[in-house]
């Protein structure tokens, strides 16, 4: 492809991107007012705080400190202005799909590379999230730098190249510990590449050693001052919203048992609440749908108890009913897994595609239900068919692809079998998906990358 046309393509690009950005503006999610109010404590020098009213849970104990310090160095140089963080959000974006371009050219072919590149570069879903407070952009823009590392490091074997891939596979930690699994299936990537154990086994420890570089200061810090030994207090929490026992479950009488039997009367319970909230310096109120295990945990933080004694607690509790209840917690894994591979959303269309499904309903919106069926279970099969076949492709041909392949499987393990999905989270595995997918539709085969 001429250089004229690829300029013209991304000069397009940039058009498309801030034709949507100024279409929809800042978009706010209901995490986006922990972030923000994380953000502005520390630029106000508060510290790692969370100082929102009334909320069941603490931001500070949630969410890992990468995204924060990210808004809180944007609203210290440039105050006051939330179209600031859609640029630099956006240009991330841009960066990203770059990267999928090398990516795509150094493991497949230049023509494969520039489509992937392009596809990102226009995704109205991940321009869509380049516009949200939200921390998925940044992660998504860190963990593509770590695996573009890592494929111009290990045919080469420059450990220094695969321990900087480390290092920027960490900070992509402390942004979103949705990768918390790559550093473990990585070194089966190695082997899988080099064949061979020595290089595997060195290429495994620099990046380990190179990762918990940068996690384990936040861990010393999180415990000191925290009380959590994780990256986050909310892994048992969010594992007991996630299979949600039923009341007769618990049977002892502990001030744990008894919050959770007070509030969790029914299965997945989700209960309306009205909570005070501030963003970019207005105030209102929202009303949001809680799980009831969050509301268990409030009342528990009411009483005295810590968010990471709550947590462990809570931890103890599902995997009690784990250990009871196989069968029933692989059945909402595997409807966890379906969930984080259905379609695409369709809110950023506008009017009642924007409304919640169950909105929908009490309105008599038949058509825009049947479109949302149709793509959430049509498009799901289809990608996840397409991506499998991407996959196979590349290790039964021993391709470095299953390095960036490792991001998707590990974000479907995290996000089927520990944590309540939302469609949402599979977003920054998309660069990744459609490589694996562009990779397996190739009809040529390709050689192994050395």
């Amino acid at each position: 492809m001429k250089k004229k046309t690829i300029f013209i393509l991304v000069l397009l690009a940039v058009v498309w991107r801030l034709f949507l950005s100024i279409h929809w503006g800042l978009l706010t999610k209901p995490d986006s007012l922990s972030y923000d109010t994380l953000a502005r404590n520390i630029a106000a020098g508060q510290g790692y705080i969370d100082t929102r009213p009334y909320q069941p849970l603490d931001a500070s104990l949630t969410r890992t400190p990468g995204y924060p310090l990210f808004l809180a160095g944007i609203r210290l140089v440039f105050p006051g202005s939330d179209w600031i963080i859609i640029l630099i959000q956006n240009l991330l974006g841009l960066l990203t799909a770059w990267m999928i371009y090398r990516i795509g050219a150094r493991l497949i072919d230049e023509r494969t590379g520039i489509l992937a590149g392009l596809i990102t570069a226009f995704h109205p879903w991940l321009i869509q999230y380049g516009n949200t407070l939200m921390s998925e952009i940044l992660f998504m823009f860190l963990a593509t730098l770590s695996i573009l590392l890592l494929v111009h490091g290990l045919p080469k074997k420059s450990w220094a190249v695969v321990g900087t891939a480390g290092i920027v596979l960490g900070a992509a930690l402390l942004v979103r510990p949705a990768l918390v699994f790559l550093p473990l299936l990585l070194p089966i990537g190695f082997w899988a590449y080099y064949q061979k154990i020595g290089p595997a086994w060195r290429a495994s420890l620099v990046l380990g050693v190179a990762c918990l570089a940068v996690v384990l200061p936040w861990l010393s810090w999180s415990h000191a001052h925290k009380g959590t030994t994780g990256l986050t207090a909310f892994a048992g929490i969010n594992l007991l919203t996630l299979i949600q026992p039923p009341p007769s479950f618990y049977k002892g009488n502990t001030p744990y048992e008894a919050a959770l039997k007070e509030f969790c009367t029914e299965s997945r319970e989700l209960i309306p609440k009205t909570v005070p909230a501030e963003l970019a310096g207005r105030t209102s109120l929202i009303s949001v749908r809680v799980p009831c295990v969050y509301l268990a945990a409030q009342r528990l933080r009411e009483q005295g108890f810590s968010q990471p004694d709550i947590d462990r607690r809570f931890l103890g509790f599902a995997l009690a009913y784990i250990l009871r209840h196989p069968v029933a917690y692989f059945r909402l894994a595997a409807r966890e897994v379906l969930r984080f591979w259905s379609g695409y959303p369709l809110d950023g269309l506008g009017g009642a595609f924007a409304k919640e499904t169950a909105q929908n309903r009490r309105d008599g919106d038949r058509v825009v239900l049947a479109i949302k069926k149709i793509v959430r279970i049509g498009a799901g099969i289809l990608l996840s068919l397409l991506t499998l076949l991407g996959l196979y492709k590349a290790c039964r041909r021993g391709s470095l692809l299953v390095i960036p392949a490792g991001v998707v499987i590990s974000m479907t393990l995290l996000f089927g079998f520990f944590l309540v999905t939302d469609l949402r989270h599979r977003l920054p595995a998309e660069p990744f998906i459609i490589l694996l997918i562009l990779y397996g539709l190739k009809k040529k085969k390709e050689p192994a990358t050395t």
